[in-house]
């Protein structure tokens, strides 16, 4: 069927729509590790502007396995020539700016951000896993994605308890 959907496509001169095209290797990498850089860096706020000791806790295994899995996200992107982003991406500047300005509202606004950027990293490694082309890329995502998956389970449940510090 997709097959079929990118011959007629080329035949009527049409460009496929982004939901019928393959995700790219380096969009993937670009996501992925730019959404590793997000959870560390806001980890480490976390840990000096909350008091909370769930999210100081929650913090630190991000630190850990965010640092872990973009270590890894690295040398595969390494091996495979593609470029590793350096900076954040602006959705993510801006958000990591207004975090670090959040002052008392600091850990109910970390946990928000920490379940939207979950869930949209849980959707970006299936999506790589159901579209992608590099058996690497997708064995890593196959790999990270149950983390992901108990991180998100583990910020919601800290979400309902309402941290106010």
């Amino acid at each position: 069927m997709r097959r079929m959907a990118m011959v007629t496509a080329a035949v009527l001169g049409l460009s496929l729509s982004p939901a019928l095209a393959a995700m790219d290797a380096q969009e993937f990498v670009d996501k992925a590790y730019t959404g590793g850089m997000f959870e560390t860096q806001t980890s480490r706020m976390a840990l000096h502007l909350s008091g909370n000791a769930a999210v100081r806790d929650f913090a630190r295994q991000m630190i850990a396995d965010h640092t872990k899995a973009n270590a890894d996200l690295k040398a595969i992107a390494e091996a495979a020539d593609l470029k590793l982003p350096v900076t954040l991406d602006p959705e993510r500047q801006d958000s990591l700016e207004a975090l670090k300005s959040a002052g008392d509202a600091f850990p109910g606004r970390y946990v928000a951000a920490q379940q939207k950027d979950h869930r949209a990293a849980i959707a970006l490694f299936e999506r790589y896993l159901a579209e992608g082309g590099n058996p690497q890329l997708k064995g890593f995502a196959r790999q990270v994605l149950p983390t992901l998956k108990q991180h998100q389970a583990a910020i919601d449940a800290i979400a309902a308890t309402n941290p106010a510090n």
